[in-house]
Protein backbone atom coordinates (compact mmCIF):
# COMPACT_ATOMS: atom_id res chain seq x y z
CA UNK A 1 0.00 0.00 0.00
CA UNK A 2 1.32 3.31 -0.88
CA UNK A 3 1.76 5.85 1.99
CA UNK A 4 -1.10 9.39 0.75
CA UNK A 5 -0.15 11.91 3.14
CA UNK A 6 2.76 13.28 4.74
CA UNK A 7 2.83 13.63 7.86
CA UNK A 8 3.70 17.05 9.15
CA UNK A 9 8.15 17.58 9.05
CA UNK A 10 9.06 17.70 12.69
CA UNK A 11 12.71 18.99 12.98
CA UNK A 12 12.32 17.80 16.60
CA UNK A 13 12.22 14.32 15.90
CA UNK A 14 14.48 12.15 14.06
CA UNK A 15 13.96 8.75 13.46
CA UNK A 16 16.28 6.39 11.88
CA UNK A 17 16.72 2.61 11.02
CA UNK A 18 18.71 1.06 13.66
CA UNK A 19 20.45 -1.23 12.19
CA UNK A 20 21.09 -3.36 8.63
CA UNK A 21 22.34 -2.16 4.93
CA UNK A 22 20.24 0.85 5.40
CA UNK A 23 21.40 1.74 9.09
CA UNK A 24 21.16 5.82 9.87
CA UNK A 25 18.86 6.37 6.95
CA UNK A 26 16.73 8.97 8.21
CA UNK A 27 13.13 8.16 7.15
CA UNK A 28 9.79 9.89 7.83
CA UNK A 29 6.11 8.48 8.96
CA UNK A 30 3.75 8.57 6.42
CA UNK A 31 -0.08 8.29 6.98
CA UNK A 32 -1.73 5.23 5.13
CA UNK A 33 -5.13 7.04 5.45
CA UNK A 34 -6.81 3.32 4.04
CA UNK A 35 -5.64 1.33 6.58
CA UNK A 36 -4.93 4.12 9.35
CA UNK A 37 -1.76 2.71 9.95
CA UNK A 38 1.80 4.88 9.71
CA UNK A 39 4.62 3.41 6.80
CA UNK A 40 7.71 4.89 6.17
CA UNK A 41 9.64 6.41 3.78
CA UNK A 42 13.48 7.93 3.28
CA UNK A 43 14.03 11.62 3.75
CA UNK A 44 16.02 13.63 1.25
CA UNK A 45 19.09 13.08 2.75
CA UNK A 46 23.20 12.55 1.69
CA UNK A 47 25.29 10.13 3.68
CA UNK A 48 29.02 10.32 4.94
CA UNK A 49 31.52 7.70 5.62
CA UNK A 50 33.18 7.88 9.18
CA UNK A 51 36.43 6.81 9.05
CA UNK A 52 36.89 5.61 12.55
CA UNK A 53 33.62 4.17 13.50
CA UNK A 54 33.30 2.55 10.04
CA UNK A 55 29.89 3.80 9.17
CA UNK A 56 27.78 5.81 7.20
CA UNK A 57 25.86 9.07 9.13
CA UNK A 58 23.35 10.94 7.54
CA UNK A 59 22.09 14.57 6.92
CA UNK A 60 19.12 16.38 5.50
CA UNK A 61 20.00 19.48 3.30
CA UNK A 62 19.39 21.82 6.05
CA UNK A 63 22.28 20.05 8.03
CA UNK A 64 24.70 18.86 6.18
CA UNK A 65 28.07 20.21 7.03
CA UNK A 66 30.34 22.25 4.78
CA UNK A 67 33.65 19.97 3.53
CA UNK A 68 35.62 21.16 5.83
CA UNK A 69 33.78 20.67 9.03
CA UNK A 70 33.07 17.02 7.70
CA UNK A 71 36.75 16.24 7.11
CA UNK A 72 37.57 17.81 10.69
CA UNK A 73 35.29 15.61 12.27
CA UNK A 74 36.61 12.56 10.77
CA UNK A 75 34.61 12.04 7.70
CA UNK A 76 36.13 10.75 4.10
CA UNK A 77 34.56 12.81 1.46
CA UNK A 78 36.91 12.50 -0.91
CA UNK A 79 37.95 8.75 -1.37
CA UNK A 80 34.72 7.25 -0.31
CA UNK A 81 31.65 6.80 -1.96
CA UNK A 82 28.47 10.19 -0.85
CA UNK A 83 25.27 8.66 -0.85
CA UNK A 84 22.68 10.64 -1.88
CA UNK A 85 19.01 9.98 -1.35
CA UNK A 86 16.22 11.74 -3.46
CA UNK A 87 14.21 11.37 -6.58
CA UNK A 88 16.00 11.60 -9.59
CA UNK A 89 15.16 14.39 -10.80
CA UNK A 90 14.65 17.76 -9.34
CA UNK A 91 15.00 16.69 -5.39
CA UNK A 92 18.28 15.04 -6.69
CA UNK A 93 19.46 17.75 -8.81
CA UNK A 94 18.83 20.48 -5.32
CA UNK A 95 20.28 18.02 -3.17
CA UNK A 96 23.53 18.03 -5.26
CA UNK A 97 23.38 21.89 -5.85
CA UNK A 98 23.58 22.16 -1.73
CA UNK A 99 26.20 19.89 -1.50
CA UNK A 100 28.22 22.17 -4.34
CA UNK A 101 27.35 25.00 -2.01
CA UNK A 102 28.68 22.98 1.15
CA UNK A 103 32.20 23.09 -0.66
CA UNK A 104 31.54 19.00 -1.37
CA UNK A 105 32.17 17.15 -4.81
CA UNK A 106 29.97 14.97 -6.38
CA UNK A 107 31.37 13.49 -9.13
CA UNK A 108 28.41 11.09 -10.55
CA UNK A 109 24.89 10.77 -10.11
CA UNK A 110 25.66 7.50 -9.74
CA UNK A 111 26.11 7.95 -5.60
CA UNK A 112 22.41 8.15 -5.65
CA UNK A 113 20.59 5.04 -3.52
CA UNK A 114 17.20 4.15 -5.23
CA UNK A 115 14.09 4.84 -3.57
CA UNK A 116 12.70 1.35 -3.49
CA UNK A 117 11.40 0.53 0.19
CA UNK A 118 14.11 -1.25 2.82
CA UNK A 119 11.04 -3.94 3.55
CA UNK A 120 7.70 -3.67 4.99
CA UNK A 121 9.20 -3.96 8.78
CA UNK A 122 12.36 -2.28 9.81
CA UNK A 123 13.61 -2.21 13.48
CA UNK A 124 14.02 2.31 13.87
CA UNK A 125 15.25 4.38 16.91
CA UNK A 126 13.80 8.18 17.13
CA UNK A 127 15.33 10.74 18.93
CA UNK A 128 13.91 13.49 20.56
CA UNK A 129 14.75 17.17 21.33
CA UNK A 130 12.71 18.17 24.68
CA UNK A 131 13.05 22.40 23.78
CA UNK A 132 10.64 24.42 25.52
CA UNK A 133 7.80 23.81 22.93
CA UNK A 134 7.72 20.48 23.71
CA UNK A 135 8.23 20.86 27.29
CA UNK A 136 5.01 23.57 27.22
CA UNK A 137 3.21 21.12 25.40
CA UNK A 138 3.40 18.02 27.13
CA UNK A 139 2.88 20.69 30.50
CA UNK A 140 -0.38 21.59 28.61
CA UNK A 141 -1.64 18.33 28.10
CA UNK A 142 -1.33 17.60 31.90
CA UNK A 143 -3.01 20.62 32.77
CA UNK A 144 -6.00 20.17 30.30
CA UNK A 145 -5.67 16.75 32.30
CA UNK A 146 -6.56 18.41 35.40
CA UNK A 147 -9.15 20.29 33.98
CA UNK A 148 -10.65 17.26 33.26
CA UNK A 149 -10.48 15.67 36.50
CA UNK A 150 -11.01 18.71 38.58
CA UNK A 151 -13.44 21.11 36.87
CA UNK A 152 -12.50 24.29 35.22
CA UNK A 153 -13.43 26.13 38.46
CA UNK A 154 -10.82 24.66 40.20
CA UNK A 155 -7.84 24.99 37.70
CA UNK A 156 -8.91 28.78 37.08
CA UNK A 157 -7.59 29.72 40.56
CA UNK A 158 -4.75 31.84 40.96
CA UNK A 159 -2.19 29.10 42.04
CA UNK A 160 -2.00 28.26 39.08
CA UNK A 161 -1.24 31.19 36.95
CA UNK A 162 2.28 30.54 37.12
CA UNK A 163 2.08 27.03 35.03
CA UNK A 164 -0.69 28.62 33.09
CA UNK A 165 2.09 31.68 31.74
CA UNK A 166 4.73 28.88 30.88
CA UNK A 167 2.45 26.96 28.85
CA UNK A 168 0.54 29.97 26.97
CA UNK A 169 3.63 32.53 26.75
CA UNK A 170 6.61 30.41 27.30
CA UNK A 171 7.43 32.66 30.93
CA UNK A 172 9.28 31.18 33.66
CA UNK A 173 11.82 28.76 34.45
CA UNK A 174 11.09 25.14 32.57
CA UNK A 175 12.65 23.48 35.62
CA UNK A 176 10.06 24.60 38.14
CA UNK A 177 7.61 22.62 35.85
CA UNK A 178 9.10 19.76 33.99
CA UNK A 179 11.31 16.68 35.03
CA UNK A 180 12.77 13.91 32.99
CA UNK A 181 14.02 10.22 34.16
CA UNK A 182 11.06 9.64 36.19
CA UNK A 183 10.31 6.11 37.12
CA UNK A 184 7.74 4.94 35.34
CA UNK A 185 3.53 5.04 36.41
CA UNK A 186 3.29 1.11 35.94
CA UNK A 187 5.01 -0.97 39.00
CA UNK A 188 7.76 -2.94 37.06
CA UNK A 189 6.68 -2.42 33.51
CA UNK A 190 10.33 -2.01 32.71
CA UNK A 191 11.84 -4.50 34.27
CA UNK A 192 8.83 -6.65 32.42
CA UNK A 193 9.71 -5.47 29.19
CA UNK A 194 13.33 -7.21 29.06
CA UNK A 195 11.98 -10.69 28.99
CA UNK A 196 9.14 -9.58 26.72
CA UNK A 197 6.40 -9.15 29.03
CA UNK A 198 5.59 -5.36 28.94
CA UNK A 199 2.35 -4.68 29.80
CA UNK A 200 1.14 -1.60 27.79
CA UNK A 201 2.28 0.22 24.50
CA UNK A 202 -0.15 3.18 25.20
CA UNK A 203 0.20 6.46 27.17
CA UNK A 204 -0.43 6.96 30.79
CA UNK A 205 -1.16 10.35 32.23
CA UNK A 206 -1.63 10.72 36.45
CA UNK A 207 -2.44 13.23 38.44
CA UNK A 208 -2.25 13.93 42.02
CA UNK A 209 -1.29 15.65 45.15
CA UNK A 210 2.13 15.72 47.06
CA UNK A 211 1.25 17.72 50.29
CA UNK A 212 0.46 20.90 49.06
CA UNK A 213 1.99 21.17 45.55
CA UNK A 214 -0.53 19.39 42.12
CA UNK A 215 1.78 17.21 40.12
CA UNK A 216 1.02 15.54 37.20
CA UNK A 217 3.08 11.90 35.52
CA UNK A 218 2.61 11.65 31.39
CA UNK A 219 4.12 8.73 30.24
CA UNK A 220 4.95 7.84 26.77
CA UNK A 221 4.62 4.36 25.89
CA UNK A 222 4.99 3.68 29.72
CA UNK A 223 8.73 4.50 29.23
CA UNK A 224 9.47 7.53 28.92
CA UNK A 225 7.86 9.64 31.95
CA UNK A 226 7.80 13.06 32.73
CA UNK A 227 7.31 15.00 35.70
CA UNK A 228 5.05 18.17 36.19
CA UNK A 229 4.57 20.43 38.65
CA UNK A 230 1.83 22.42 38.17
CA UNK A 231 1.06 24.09 41.49
CA UNK A 232 4.01 24.74 44.19
CA UNK A 233 2.26 25.66 46.79
CA UNK A 234 -1.98 25.96 46.35
CA UNK A 235 -3.82 28.13 48.80
CA UNK A 236 -7.34 26.62 48.05
CA UNK A 237 -9.48 23.91 50.06
CA UNK A 238 -8.06 20.59 49.38
CA UNK A 239 -10.13 17.59 47.53
CA UNK A 240 -9.39 14.61 46.41
CA UNK A 241 -7.80 14.67 43.12
CA UNK A 242 -5.99 11.39 42.39
CA UNK A 243 -6.62 9.69 39.02
CA UNK A 244 -4.69 8.24 36.24
CA UNK A 245 -5.85 7.39 32.61
CA UNK A 246 -4.41 5.12 29.90
CA UNK A 247 -4.77 5.24 25.97
CA UNK A 248 -3.88 2.44 23.66
CA UNK A 249 -2.68 3.31 20.73
CA UNK A 250 -3.50 0.57 18.77
CA UNK A 251 -7.52 0.40 19.85
CA UNK A 252 -7.62 4.06 20.40
CA UNK A 253 -9.35 3.13 23.79
CA UNK A 254 -9.30 4.95 26.78
CA UNK A 255 -9.32 3.17 30.42
CA UNK A 256 -9.38 4.32 34.14
CA UNK A 257 -6.34 3.16 36.05
CA UNK A 258 -6.80 1.63 39.30
CA UNK A 259 -4.08 3.10 42.11
CA UNK A 260 -2.72 -0.39 44.90
CA UNK A 261 -0.31 -0.28 47.26
CA UNK A 262 2.60 -1.71 46.04
CA UNK A 263 2.41 -3.69 49.63
CA UNK A 264 -0.52 -5.92 48.41
CA UNK A 265 1.54 -7.20 45.22
CA UNK A 266 3.16 -11.16 45.69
Amino acid sequence: MTPKETLRNRRRIKTRIRSGPWKGVIVREKYLSESGEIAFEKAIQAGFYHIKRNEYDYFEPTNIPTGKELVDRGYDIKKAKIWLIAEDGEELDKLIEKLQKRSIDVKSKADLIKQEPPGKIVPVETDITLDRTIMRGLCKIAFNYLTFVAGSDFVLKSDFDIVRRFIRFGEGDSGRFFGVNLPPILYNDQQLDRIGAKVTEGHLIIVNWRRNKVVSKLSLFNTNTFGINLCHNFSGIWHPIMSGHHFDVKTKEVTKLLSLSKKLLP
